[in-house]
């Protein structure tokens, strides 16, 4: 909720914090519509402008998402994704199901795709297009694997042993309800605050990092600078709502510490290689022999 493009470098959308909440239900499939409902009632109640998309087929395939000229009229035609700064897009994937896309959920597909990643929106004047920055947290919501790829992947873990519809989750929830609003107007400022908190990498902050990347790349060829970007970004967000300007030692280890935590729960949830593929959401794949279809996570670039 603290994060913002706070610059770019050519393509490269620094600060772009993209989240991937993943196996929401996994554990209690009736978690999935209460989950939702409270992250997206929680955005709301916090950030001054939230919007909420639900990824279903027919959602899909019924308008383009994106801005586009319309000449007949001679005005620009609105779409979902033309949203103003600072809005944070929640992107529900649970909402699809098994079917197929037409021409318009394919471009839809790789419009969100552009966003969640690029932090930009593409407007087609039909003779030509032109990409648009904008700043809009994206937060992706799935059952399975994300769809969308995100900068960054968290499969959810249910702390409730009879899960958010539960009786526990429940009468915390009502515990907790009025110490929420009593605390609301101090959370918002502290979110805002943060948000727009200066930030600066110290000497000693860049020595930590750069160790700690040759370090990960020694063991690791397949870290990138895309990596190190996720790592600095993570850690920022970290200082700046703790109110700090700068990252000290102690910040950059809780990060790495909670990165650590993510990639175990990410190869938890990761098939083996060879074995069955991920169940997801996308388009659907050939029934096997005497069995029920199922649908699969395609790969963004073959929406």
């Amino acid at each position: 909720m603290v994060s913002r493009v706070h610059s770019r470098m050519d393509a490269t959308a620094l600060g772009n914090f993209s989240l991937g909440l993943s196996h929401v239900g996994v554990a209690h499939s009736n978690d999935v519509k209460a989950a939702i409902h409270a992250l997206t009632s929680l955005l709301s109640e916090l950030l001054p402008a939230s919007a909420t998309l639900d990824l279903s087929i027919e959602r899909l395939n019924s308008r383009k998402f994106s801005p586009r000229k319309d000449y007949q009229v001679n005005r620009l035609v609105s779409g979902p994704l033309q949203l103003p700064t600072d809005t944070h897009l929640v992107l529900d994937e649970t909402a699809m199901q098994a079917g197929k896309l037409n021409d318009h959920g394919c471009r839809n597909l790789r419009a969100l795709q552009q966003v969640v990643l690029d932090q930009t929106v593409t407007y087609d004047f039909m003779y030509s297009t032109s990409d648009w920055p904008i700043d809009a947290p994206a937060v992706v919501v799935s059952t399975g694997p994300p769809m969308i790829k995100c900068k960054l992947q968290l499969p959810l873990q249910c702390t409730y042993s009879d899960g958010l519809s539960g009786p526990t989750a429940t009468t915390a929830q009502s515990t907790l309800a009025h110490s929420f609003a009593t605390r609301l107007p101090q959370a918002r400022g502290l979110i805002a605050a943060a948000k727009y908190l200066p930030f600066t990498l110290s000497e000693a902050g860049s020595a930590a990092v750069e160790a700690h990347f040759v370090q990960a790349r020694q063991q690791d060829k397949d870290i990138s600078a895309e990596h190190l970007h996720a790592w600095i970004t993570h850690a920022r967000l970290l200082a700046v709502s703790h109110g700090e300007t700068t990252l000290t030692d102690a910040r950059w280890n809780e990060a790495r510490a909670m990165e650590a935590v993510r990639l175990q729960r990410v190869k938890q949830v990761t098939p083996k290689k060879g074995g069955p593929p991920p169940s997801g959401f996308g388009i659907p794949s050939a029934p096997t022999t005497g069995g029920p279809k199922r649908t699969v996570a395609p790969h963004p670039d073959s929406a």
